[in-house]
């Protein structure tokens, strides 16, 4: 980064009308939440607005969560075919025997919590903090966001989108 970056400071650069999550939400409303607002992650904040994590697209898209297109909250064995002991029950079409079968309904991944697949740890730069240190921590940490902080309390956010804008603009 040149001269100019270091002129630059997160507190410039910064979103400071966030949209954030509480931990207790479902990730299913989370889900709706990002996609509403057209954003890959937000930050997680407690009842006292502090910051307790992150949760991004790569969070909710982890392998052990999405299968087969759906979200999901836990990993289960699905068989299409019924156990030789369970009686067949012609009445049921192919999707609606796989719903019928035990923890695979909608309601298993609304049951899941932001909490529960956050990054917990809080990855945050000083307002002050130079064009250039806010790059090195995205580098250094491979995030698309940091938050911004000051004395604990959340006050911005930085999307390597937000560097984009601001680099094009010069």
């Amino acid at each position: 980064m040149n001269e100019s970056a270091t002129l630059i400071r997160a507190r410039d650069l910064m979103q400071r009308d966030l949209v954030t999550l509480a931990a207790g939400t479902s990730i299913r409303e989370a889900v709706t939440t990002l996609e509403m607002c057209r954003i890959s992650g937000a930050p997680v904040v407690d009842a006292a607005g502090r910051a307790i994590g992150v949760l991004s697209a790569a969070d909710i898209a982890r392998g052990d969560h999405v299968r087969g297109g759906r979200i999901e909250s836990e990993r289960w064995e699905y068989y299409l075919a019924n156990p030789l002991e369970e009686e067949v029950d012609d009445r049921l079409s192919g999707d609606e025997d796989i719903l019928a079968k035990q923890d695979y309904s909608d309601g298993t991944a609304g049951e899941q919590r932001v909490e529960d697949w956050m990054t917990a740890h809080v990855i945050s730069v000083d307002p002050e903090a130079d064009l250039s240190q806010v790059c090195r921590v995205m580098r250094d940490e491979n995030i698309h966001r940091v938050l911004v902080t000051d004395k604990n309390a959340l006050v911005g956010i930085i999307s390597t989108f937000d560097v984009v804008r601001h680099l094009a603009a010069q």
